[in-house]
């Protein structure tokens, strides 16, 4: 038997702490908890672990609370953490028997992801979701034997899609290998290539002011930092805009090398760079992003691996000179100076990548048709609230 009910009715919602930034560490201490943030789910890097004297005024989920994020790319859903965690991060508290695998696979389905952008979209500004937001959103309860099946068979496809995720991961292992192997250390530069500022072989286009509150659920997808940030398209929390002739400036294609421009203070958050690919025909171009449109003498594959190089990427963000920044502009891109090989060993490189890429495409068309089962079958448990 299938239940409509409140989501109120079957779960509550406790906000985060947010010590003052100067009581944070970085390395595990006695009296001290890990204080969870937004990133610490969606990038996993342990290099951002930071701790926060332990305290009764703070909040603590365990590794099994589902957490949603406020701020930002509002909605996501996550597990498996424990720790303390700040005001950009909601925990999700159950007041009826449910399955927690099957209220997480809920919170990820469509249905909340649009009902929440929907509802938060009418805002003038958004600063976050309110709890008040989600007073008429809606949740189907199957009986517990049905709600563990569902959530076992998404558990099943999501580990294939991990498993994906980790062979792309060997893929760009190998490119970066053959990178050293043709032009050696692009930081000490041993081969003597020359190095020139990236003004003298590339122009840079800024993106759109887009109203947030206008974004629509279909039409032409929005490129907004979280979708580029891991240097490859994401298609996570799409928003889209209506076709609009006048915003032919900001238009992006697939095949366009395109970078994130603002971040985490002292956090190697942005500046990432992603060479966009097919999966729609055309984009448009958020704000605090950038196309780098390059000339003849410099190829975007060459580039693209170029400003992954931890040590390049310093030079970019100005974390290599001390600056305690957020933010790249135009001009700090314009002033990178870099090692530029002749064109025809650039190419080189470039026709190893797209044999690559080719690998690549496979595996990423495979995650998408597995995503799409995903939603196929969350949509069984929730089309009838659409």
């Amino acid at each position: 038997m299938m239940t409509t009910k409140r989501l109120l009715d079957v779960c509550d919602f406790q906000g985060g702490t947010q010590p003052p930034k100067d009581e944070w560490i970085n390395d595990p201490c006695e009296g001290y908890v890990r204080m969870l943030q937004i990133r610490d789910y969606s990038q996993g890097d342990a290099k951002f672990i930071q701790y926060v004297k332990d305290t009764k005024k703070l909040h603590k989920c365990t590794k099994d609370d589902i957490m949603l994020s406020r701020y930002g790319y509002i909605g996501q859903a996550f597990i498996g953490l424990e720790g303390a965690y700040n005001v950009a991060l909601v925990k999700v508290i159950k007041k009826a028997e449910i399955h927690t695998p099957y209220l997480l696979c809920y919170f990820q389905s469509y249905y909340f992801q649009h009902f929440l952008l929907s509802n938060v979209g009418a805002r003038a500004t958004i600063p976050g979701f309110n709890k008040d937001e989600l007073e008429n959103a809606l949740i189907r309860i199957p009986e517990m034997c049905e709600q563990i099946e569902i959530a076992s068979k998404i558990t099943k496809v999501d580990e294939l899609i991990g498993f994906h995720k980790q062979q792309l991961n060997v893929l760009d292992t190998l490119i970066k290998s053959r990178f050293i192997e043709m032009f050696e250390d692009p930081v000490t530069n041993p081969l003597r290539w020359a190095m020139l500022p990236l003004e003298k072989c590339l122009t840079v286009l800024g993106g759109y002011a887009f109203k947030s509150e206008e974004f629509k659920t279909s039409g032409v997808p929005v490129l907004r930092i979280g979708n580029i940030n891991t240097g490859a398209f994401t298609p996570t929390n799409m928003v889209y805009w209506s076709k609009d002739d006048c915003l032919t400036r900001y238009q992006v294609l697939p095949g366009d090398l395109v970078i994130s421009l603002t971040g985490t203070v002292g956090k190697d958050d942005y500046g990432n760079v992603c060479i966009l690919g097919n999966a729609y025909p055309m984009y448009y171009l958020n704000q605090r992003n950038a196309k780098l449109i390059l000339d003849d003498e410099l190829n975007k594959h060459y580039l693209s691996e170029l400003l992954k190089f931890s040590q390049i990427k310093k030079k970019l963000t100005g974390i290599s000179r001390g600056v305690r920044q957020a933010n790249i502009s135009n001009r700090d891109i314009l002033n990178l100076v870099v090692p530029i090989p002749p064109i025809e060993i650039q190419v080189q490189f470039a026709a190893f990548v797209e044999q690559v890429d080719k690998s690549k495409f496979y595996i990423v068309q495979m995650q998408i048709l597995l995503r799409l089962l995903i939603r196929a079958i969350q949509q069984k448990t929730t089309e009838v609230l659409l």
